[in-house]
């Protein structure tokens, strides 16, 4: 069910909020702004993505930690994402009105951020509820060069290039597992264009895509796959010698076929993405605590939950925070400038449009090659 509370604030300041336990339950409510302490500032929020990384962050929330960042009332969750905002109020020195950050956002007209540790390039929201979260996530990026063009596909792909980027760098430091092909399920989604680009460009072996037979065309089109499998053609993967699986839906019956159909030929077996709103594999990764109901064990390796912060923190440690930034920058800026031949950005302004859209995200009935930018 989905509903707009019209208020008399809901023109100036609204939250967008997703029902926990039902992320197909959403509404959209008038929010008061609340004044400004010392070192806080208020952000507008200009523009935001709305993509399968999104419903990702979603319905792994619970388990992540990932509804703390931006507190909502009880039983309902502010859906993180990435997006650009307006500083239209600052009681911070070095942070002014009228600049424009990028980052993590809440899907909500306005931001009040306590401003942390400043420098020429960056900014970190230093909020007490938000220490213990993930660095990567409090990170704010200050940028007014970009039009409006690479500020979209800004919001729409570098979040999740980020992912695309580890992935690639922890398969390459493994030497591939020992596998001739790496197989990439949900091979549509914006996450494995990124690690299919940095695979193929590489050429860390046969890269091969697994999708919906309705995006296969798409999938193919994109030139980053050497092969597109429909799900409906999972027994074709029998042909690979061996292979790693990245996992970018969580969705179990898909995991659990490739899995019997590769048997002892699969060498490492990563779930990245749960954009399955059924799934229960998260509950089911070795290590983590979760509760409720527990998946089935399934053949060969088990899944290693790969969580994105993790990753970065290990590289950051290990080539220091400018190294890490610049080699993202760098392998991230042909994708996402090349974006334009097979990605389209279509916007989606007001309340109502915006849930209508999320519906449809949650659906699965926005295709591939169309980006949703937000603007609330």
């Amino acid at each position: 069910m989905q509903v707009v509370e019209k208020t008399a604030a809901a023109t100036e300041a609204y939250d967008f909020l997703v029902r926990r336990d039902d992320l197909s339950s959403a509404r959209v409510v008038g929010a008061v702004v609340p004044q400004l302490q010392p070192g806080q500032a208020l952000l507008r929020i200009e523009r935001y993505a709305m993509t399968a990384n999104t419903l990702s962050y979603a319905a792994s929330a619970d388990q992540l930690g990932f509804w703390e960042f931006f507190p909502a009332p009880d039983g309902w969750g502010r859906v993180p994402t990435w997006g650009y905002a307006e500083v239209v109020e600052s009681l911070h020195p070095e942070l002014k009105a009228g600049e424009r950050i990028f980052g993590y956002m809440p899907m909500s007209s306005h931001l009040v951020i306590a401003v942390n540790a400043p420098t020429a390039k960056t900014i970190s929201d230093g909020s007490p509820h938000r220490a213990h979260l993930p660095a990567v996530y409090n990170l704010y990026h200050r940028d007014s060069r970009r039009n409006e063009d690479q500020r979209d596909r800004r919001s729409l792909l570098e979040p999740v290039f980020l992912m695309s980027f580890v992935m690639d760098d922890d398969i390459k430091q493994h030497g591939e597992y020992g596998a001739k092909s790496i197989l990439i399920i949900s091979a549509s989604s914006k996450t494995s264009l990124g690690l299919a680009y940095l695979l193929k460009r590489r050429n860390a072996g046969e890269v091969v895509g697994l999708t919906s037979a309705a995006n296969v065309e798409f999938t193919r089109s994109t030139g980053f796959y050497d092969r597109v499998v429909s799900y409906d053609d999972i027994a074709a993967l029998t042909a690979l010698e061996s292979a790693v699986s990245v996992d970018m839906s969580g969705n179990e019956d898909i995991l659990k076929q490739v899995h019997e159909t590769l048997g002892d030929k699969l060498r490492h077996s990563f779930l990245v993405g749960i954009t399955h709103t059924a799934s229960r594999l998260l509950s089911a990764v070795p290590g983590d605590a979760a509760e409720g109901e527990q998946a089935p064990p399934i053949p060969g390796p088990a899944p290693q939950f790969a969580f994105g912060p993790d990753y970065v923190r290990d590289r950051v440690g290990a080539w220091g925070q400018e190294v890490f930034q610049e080699r993202v920058d760098r392998d991230s800026e042909d994708f996402v400038t090349g974006s334009s031949q097979w990605m389209g950005v279509a916007y989606v302004d007001g309340a109502e449009a915006t849930l209508a859209t999320y519906d449809k995200l949650v659906m699965g009935k926005i295709h591939p090659s169309q980006g949703m930018v937000v603007r609330p």
